[in-house]
């Protein structure tokens, strides 16, 4: 089991994903919305398509039909002394369509009601270190049957879907 930590302060254990794929995907009721996992060359990624911050709002609300995208807050960690490009994340809809998650690149200004761009992340993670990204889909998070990341050329990595937290009681 790896522990990633997220930029916003949130950490959750996650465990080791495995390559490629199963040839079962998950129901609706058993997808949760957060994935994470980690391939062979230190890279863990975990994303959050429940996060409701200030950011995935202003996101939504540049949307053109807001209600019909999901908003996914993206954290990456990169354990390894080397410098390693972003992930690029791919999902699987019930149906097998596979398609890549895109960026989130405007947000509309609260104060202004304008549109504004959301800082690139750049195209590496540093060496021992993190980055944070916002991606959209359409479609909701109970339509991911399977979240996978590539890193480079490096092999697919299936992410596991992640049970909630279960609060203190």
């Amino acid at each position: 089991m790896s522990l990633i930590r997220w930029t916003v302060g949130v950490a959750i254990t996650v465990a080791v994903a495995g390559c490629g794929g199963s040839s079962s995907l998950p129901g609706p009721t058993q997808v949760t919305g957060r994935f994470a996992g980690s391939d062979d060359a230190g890279i863990g990624v975990a994303v959050d398509f429940g996060a409701y911050d200030s950011t995935t709002q202003a996101v939504r609300a540049a949307l053109e039909t807001p209600d019909a995208w999901s908003i996914g807050v993206v954290s990456i960690v990169n354990r390894s002394n080397d410098l390693q490009p972003i992930p690029a994340l791919f999902v699987t809809r019930p149906g097998g369509r596979v398609q890549r998650l895109a960026r989130a690149t405007v947000a509309r200004r609260a104060d202004t009601g304008a549109k504004a761009a959301l800082p690139a992340p750049g195209p590496f993670v540093p060496e021992q270190g993190a980055a944070s990204l916002y991606v959209v889909f359409k479609g909701r998070p109970s339509d991911i049957r399977r979240l996978e990341m590539r890193v480079g050329v490096g092999p697919i990595v299936e992410l596991t879907p992640q049970r909630p937290l279960e609060a203190d009681g």
